[in-house]
């Protein structure tokens, strides 16, 4: 694992579940050129995680890994610019903690026309339940 400032909390646990919403925010075909992008995205992906954290009064428990595997889930849609927004900070970290999924999804829909296939993304999203909960 890709260890930074953005992924060492001292809690193994919401390490790995920061990894998982930075590659989501990523996303599985997308390469970061650079280093201050590649932090700029565990920053991102930091701060979604310590939302959620806070929101479930700083306890590590079933409530909050349902909420970040929901998190993933609303960021990987491709049917969204969700993702999109967060990395370019048209969209608060906090507005998709406070937000209902349906709300933020709304503000972020892509049209049919746009919409671009993602079956990887699925999986990938899939996957990162079993991925931090083990």
């Amino acid at each position: 694992m890709h260890h930074n400032i953005c992924t060492d909390t001292g809690d193994e646990y919401r390490d790995k579940c920061i990894v998982l919403l930075r590659n989501a925010l990523v996303g599985h075909k997308r390469p970061l050129p650079t280093k201050e992008q590649e932090l700029y995205m565990y920053w991102k992906a930091a701060t979604i995680e310590l939302c959620v954290y806070r929101q479930h009064h700083e306890k590590v428990d079933e409530d909050y890994v349902e909420e970040i595997h929901r998190k993933i889930i609303v960021i990987c849609d491709p049917k969204t610019t969700i993702r999109e927004n967060l990395v370019d900070g048209s969209l608060n970290p906090q507005m998709l903690i406070t937000d209902t999924s349906e709300k933020v999804s709304t503000m972020s829909s892509k049209s049919s026309a746009r919409n671009i296939g993602g079956g990887g993304q699925a999986s990938f999203c899939i996957l990162s339940r079993a991925i931090c909960r083990n």
